[in-house]
């Protein structure tokens, strides 16, 4: 009986244990191989195979990529190449692909060169540099027995007479100068009262009511107009026509000869743009009464216009040195072109010799009486005791031909200077050599 129970017993333990175990085995997972794609090697046939993750592993991955995200976050926000990495790498980006936007820039350049303010050069841009204000001159004078005349306005200005003998009086300038600081400032000189007070800004400068003509000027500008702008002027004198462009406070006319201004020129350009056009009567601006002359021998021509077109011969071509100056007046008065002239002079050589020598020097061409006239002028304006002679020369034919030269005495002795046979004949020496030694005759009239 005893045994029986114990063998009923081991059965139940034996019965419940097998339960135990099948349950146990129902709840194991079987985990079937899984071939990783990126583990295939290309032209390879081996497979590694890799278990797939349980939920508990996948729940600690998740975990870690967390943990990871937050590490990277903060390693971003601490470090300062970050951002510059980034710009870099955009940069690259638009440097790789030019259609990439460019935040307006080439827009920008076509619009800045379209209104001039670009200057582009090459593959090089640069912006031009602010355009200047534009300024408005305003001008006025009274004329004899016209009085006052119309207002004259633009960037350059003529007031007053050519042509009609009319001094000029009195004579008023101003400027319209939006946002520009500074004045024009002018100084007349007057007949019988020499330099006046200056002026400024639409004072008049000369007299009224007073017949008194103006004989020389200056103007200039002040502060910021004088930083930025020249103001050139030039006056047309009586007796002598215009004289030449000057600036920035230069005197331009006469004094000394009483000579009046008849007509005035006055142009405001950028600073350093340089002189107007216009041609001139004579090569200076301004002459100054008998100091241009030296002492000794005559030297004056009784030609004012003459005169002053010596001095500029004189002091621009050939200097003031004596005997070198002279011949290098020679050697330059000979390389001027010959033009046939079929006017001979008439009277004495004094009067005939002026205006040959002042059609000479404007034209810098002429016949045989020119040279002659000219060198002739020049060199008494050097000191030297110099004449024109009209006489003939004997040819290789032996017959007389009308000819014109300079003659020079020194010491008591005569000299010939010949231009003009210089020009066509400069194998031989026709400076300062003797009536004598000549290459050919010479015969004065009698």
């Amino acid at each position: 009986m005893l045994c029986r129970m114990i063998a009923a017993a081991l059965l139940v333990v034996m019965a419940m244990n097998a339960n135990a175990i099948q349950a146990f085995a129902d709840d194991m997972t079987v985990v079937e191989p899984v071939v990783e794609e990126a583990a295939l090697q290309e032209g390879g046939d081996s497979v590694v195979a890799t278990a797939a993750p349980t939920p508990s592993d996948q729940a600690n991955a998740d975990g870690n990529d967390e943990a990871t995200n937050t590490t990277e976050a903060v390693q971003d926000s601490a470090s300062p190449d970050a951002d510059v990495q980034v710009q870099s790498d955009e940069v690259e980006a638009q440097a790789a692909d030019p259609a990439k936007d460019d935040g307006g820039i080439a827009a920008l350049n076509e619009d800045l060169a379209a209104s001039g303010a670009l200057v582009t050069q090459g593959n090089a841009s640069t912006l031009a540099p602010q355009a200047m204000p534009s300024l408005t001159l305003v001008g006025r004078a009274q004329i004899q027995r016209r009085g006052w005349m119309g207002v004259q306005k633009g960037s350059s200005i003529s007031v007053g007479t050519t042509g009609k003998s009319l001094r000029l009086e009195t004579l008023e300038l101003s400027l319209d100068k939006p946002g520009v600081s500074g004045s024009i400032v002018y100084q007349a000189h007057v007949q019988r009262k020499g330099w006046m007070p200056e002026c400024r800004d639409g004072q008049m400068a000369g007299t009224v009511g007073k017949s008194l003509r103006l004989e020389a000027l200056k103007i200039r500008l002040t502060d910021d107009l004088a930083s930025a702008y020249d103001v050139w002027y030039r006056v047309h004198v009586s007796g002598i026509g215009w004289l030449a462009w000057t600036c920035n406070g230069e005197a331009a006319g006469t004094e000394g000869f009483s000579k009046r201004v008849e007509s005035v020129d006055v142009a405001i350009v950028a600073k350093g743009q340089g002189c107007p056009a216009g041609t001139a009567d004579a090569d200076l601006p301004f002459v100054k009464g008998r100091d241009i002359y030296r002492t000794g021998v005559q030297e004056v021509s009784g030609d004012v216009k003459l005169d002053v077109m010596l001095d500029a011969f004189v002091k621009q071509k050939c200097g003031t040195n004596g005997e070198k100056s002279l011949r290098k007046a020679y050697q330059i008065i000979s390389r001027y072109p010959y033009r046939v002239e079929n006017v001979e002079p008439k009277g004495s050589w004094q009067k005939w010799s002026v205006p040959f020598a002042k059609d000479m020097y404007s034209n810098r061409s002429g016949n045989c009486y020119r040279y002659a006239s000219l060198m002739c002028w020049v060199a008494r304006r050097l000191g030297y005791d110099a004449k024109t002679v009209a006489g003939y020369v004997y040819t290789s034919s032996h017959v007389p031909e009308p000819h014109g030269w300079c003659e020079v005495n020194v010491n008591g002795k005569a000299y010939v200077i010949d231009p003009d046979m210089m020009h066509f004949h400069g194998e031989r020496n026709w400076y300062m050599v003797t009536y004598a030694k000549a290459p050919i005759e010479y015969l004065r009239h009698k």
